[in-house]
């Protein structure tokens, strides 16, 4: 039994209505009831009935404990399986999306995964999406601190605008450091998927024989 809670339920209807990217005006046309009480809802002014409950369930198709914010998934499965592998729910609902649709999907999948290169791969994408990161954050920096300093340094002069500041040296090495980094990975990366790409052709022969 989900203990009800308005404040649970007011942030798992809102997280709902947001997921399946609806206004409260459209929700409320949808469900036919009024705004204001999918405002009260959202509000923890107001618990629907347990009947209004379970057709919420139905619209979103999902399990009571989402709409009372106890999962972060809309159902129980999906709960379990996100928990197991960490992977988000729309990732989860892709394959299964694939898995249905494609022959020999999950044949492919599994190789791929048991590839001696994959998990170098997944190495690297994690170390690039960290200096793509480190990166984004020095060039903000960069840019912050060059528009502060045309601010303070610099002055027009026959019509053109003219800055005495020669630069920051710290910060501009930091930011092609990030740069080489990124540049790494990336090779990295087109190697290990070379590498991944032979390893399932190999796959692919070893079957046939």
């Amino acid at each position: 039994m989900i203990p009800i809670k308005l404040y649970s339920f007011a942030k798992g209807i809102k997280n709902a209505r947001k997921s399946k990217g609806l206004t409260q005006e459209e929700l409320s046309d949808q469900l036919n009831v009024s705004l204001k009480t999918i405002q009260n809802w959202e509000q923890s002014i107001a618990v629907p009935e347990f009947q209004t409950i379970l057709r919420l369930c139905d619209f979103f198709e999902c399990d009571m404990a989402y709409l009372f914010n106890v999962l972060d998934c809309k159902t129980y499965d999906m709960q379990f399986i996100h928990e197991q592998t960490g992977l988000s729910e729309n990732t989860i609902k892709k394959l299964i999306s694939r898995k249905n649709h494609f022959t020999n999907y999950n044949k492919a999948l599994d190789i791929l995964i048991r590839s001696t290169n994959f998990e170098n791969v997944l190495n690297h994408i994690i170390r690039y999406m960290d200096s793509v990161k480190v990166h984004n954050i020095l060039a903000k920096q960069r840019r912050d601190r060059n528009e502060k300093i045309l601010a303070e340094n610099s002055w027009a002069e026959d019509g053109l605008t003219v800055c005495n500041y020669t630069g920051n040296d710290a910060l501009d090495k930091k930011l092609k450091t990030a740069e080489a980094e990124m540049l790494t990975q990336e090779y990295h990366l087109d190697t290990n998927f070379r590498y991944t790409i032979q390893e399932l052709r190999r796959a692919v022969r070893e079957q046939k024989e």
